[in-house]
């Protein structure tokens, strides 16, 4: 199911933030403010993907992002597999509660892991998510 969720899009390529969520993020007298990048190239859904994994859904970026870009109607079908994508990278350098949450993530689930990731199958998400083109 992963493979084919992330198959029915090719996105062009956007520059990330990359670790976007409410302490990256301030509202400054001139306007907002975002900092503490991680930036790289990837589909524009991945930092959106993100925010409600610390904040919930705040419905003002969503719909300020919606007036400017709009998302595709089946960006929630994706949303699990790219928090899934920051969750097993956070429990790959920080461990514990990352770990925890990845494996009980409805993106573990949409892929197929349903026991604790083994190394096999974290190579076979890589390539899963190697083989989307961003």
């Amino acid at each position: 199911m992963c493979n084919n969720v992330l198959h029915r899009t090719q996105p062009q390529p956007s520059l990330l933030h990359g670790d976007l969520w409410s302490a990256n993020c301030a509202l400054g007298p001139d306007g907002p403010y975002i900092f503490d990048p991680a930036c790289y190239w990837g589909d524009r859904e991945c930092d959106l993907a993100m925010l409600p994994l610390h904040t919930g859904q705040p419905p003002q970026i969503y719909d300020g992002y919606q007036s400017v870009s709009p998302l595709p109607m089946d960006f929630l079908d994706r949303q699990p597999i790219y928090q899934l994508y920051t969750l097993l990278n956070r429990a790959r350098l920080f461990g514990g509660q990352h770990l925890l949450m990845a494996q009980k993530s409805d993106g573990s689930a949409a892929c197929g892991i349903a026991t604790p990731p083994m190394p096999d199958k974290l190579r076979t998400l890589s390539g899963i998510f190697s083989l989307h083109k961003t």
